[in-house]
């Protein structure tokens, strides 16, 4: 692997940090806009005679039991990110990793950053890592040397970069999920019928909560 196909990897995971980030972001202030507001639900027009019935499954989803049918093929997980899944979690990062995490640790450790004008920024990405550490996420201990241009990390084995494809792929499968969030699709859809139903299972989701 090229070192720009590396730096490419990269950036699209920084991209689906950031979408995620602002997604969330989004969602915390849409709920709050919710539950600032009176919810009475206004009757759907009657649907024509002729109308085939709405399946609601189909309308939260935004697709059709064809769309899905044709979708299902793309939205299949690549082969090498289930193999990556089911492996067995390592006790310890790879020792090219460690070198990377070292270096990440001479930039950040905060005895080292202290009056530096980046000392906040810096001592975020130092919690970031060790965090990444505890929890072998090699795909964030390369992306944070990335951040903090440690040229080591493209020295890094085409293998481990396998994790950064994973990472990208975890999040935007959690960014598809945000988007059928009852609380997502209340707020973005102009459909009076999809919104009521929203609404309801929001109310439903909450009394549930409440018990």
């Amino acid at each position: 692997m090229k070192r720009i196909e590396k730096e490419l990897l990269l950036l699209d995971l920084e991209n689906a940090n950031l979408d995620i980030e602002r997604k969330y972001k989004k969602l915390d202030t849409i709920i709050v806009y919710f539950l600032d507001e009176e919810h009475p639900t206004t009757p759907a027009p009657e649907p024509p005679e002729d109308a085939e019935p709405v399946v609601v499954d189909e309308v939260v989803s935004g697709t059709t039991s064809d769309e899905k049918d044709e979708n299902k093929e793309e939205k299949e997980e690549p082969k090498e990110i289930k193999e990556i899944e089911s492996a067995p979690k390592e006790d310890l990062l790879p020792q090219e990793i460690k070198v990377v995490y070292r270096k990440i640790m001479m930039k950040t450790h905060p005895d080292k950053t202290k009056g530096s004008p980046f000392e906040e920024e810096l001592e975020e990405f130092y919690k970031r890592a060790v965090k990444a550490k505890n929890e072998n996420d090699k795909a964030e201990v390369l992306y944070i040397a990335y951040k903090l241009n440690i040229p080591e990390v493209f020295d890094v084995a085409d293998e481990h970069f396998g994790n950064v494809r994973y990472k990208i792929k975890t999040l935007e499968m959690k960014s598809t999920q945000l988007d059928n969030n009852p609380f997502w699709i209340w707020y973005h859809t102009q459909n009076n019928e999809l919104k009521n139903i929203m609404i309801q299972q929001i109310t439903k989701m909450r009394s549930g909560q409440k018990r």
